[in-house]
């Protein structure tokens, strides 16, 4: 992904510029990750401004500022999908109250791309010993998900309070597809955190489907 490679070209160079770019990228994830909390914030459907609790641990498909030129008539944020949330209030990065258009749901393969980035970052950032704190700030916001996502029954529960199209992931052995990402999601997250939940259940996967 376009993030990875940022990172390990921070990593080669030591440019700091790059290191910028990578920040300014972790900031978006981190972003992504924790919006539907609604902390800082309140959150509404955008359709019928209907107030709808926020999420800890949920990550969004995405999020645009709502007076953004760039996303004006967009169909993916259309505010009359049921998809679609605001949310107002301050996110990282960015301390000015503001009005956010949110997408849901998330999708697996999204997931994946973040948890590949936040790895990549981690391991570049780790050896150079740099951005300590962006560092824990990042393994707290996975770690919340994770937890959030187990406590669940292995679902991802969106901000309508159903499981997403493909957040069901209770029956893990059945599908290769969903069993490996899950454990490396599960892995990253215990090497980034050093959470020990996380390992045992990283563990307890791997025994039970490899033995």
């Amino acid at each position: 992904s376009a993030r990875t490679s940022r990172a390990y070209k921070y990593g080669v160079t030591g440019d700091a510029n790059d290191r910028e770019m990578l920040k300014s990228a972790m900031i978006g994830v981190y972003n992504l990750m924790t919006i539907a909390s609604g902390v800082g914030g309140t959150i509404t459907r955008a359709s019928d401004g209907q107030v709808v609790a926020g999420r800890p641990g949920l990550p969004v498909r995405a999020f645009v500022a709502e007076d953004d030129p760039l996303f004006a008539g967009n169909s993916d944020v259309s505010v009359g999908r049921p998809d679609v949330y605001r949310y107002e209030g301050t996110i990282m990065g960015n301390p000015a109250r503001r009005r956010y258009l949110i997408k849901a749901p998330v999708s697996r393969d999204q997931v994946n791309g973040l948890m590949l980035g936040i790895m990549a970052e981690h391991e570049v950032l780790l050896a150079r010993n740099d951005l300590a704190d962006w560092r824990a700030e990042m393994a707290r916001a996975v770690v919340t998900f994770l937890e959030t996502y187990i406590k669940n029954g292995w679902k991802v529960i969106d901000l309508d309070g159903k499981a997403t199209v493909d957040g069901d992931f209770k029956n893990l052995k059945k599908n290769p597809n969903i069993l490996f990402p899950n454990l490396s999601w599960l892995k990253v997250g215990a090497w980034i955190s050093g959470n020990d939940h996380l390992r045992r259940k990283y563990r307890d996967k791997v025994e039970k489907y490899f033995g």
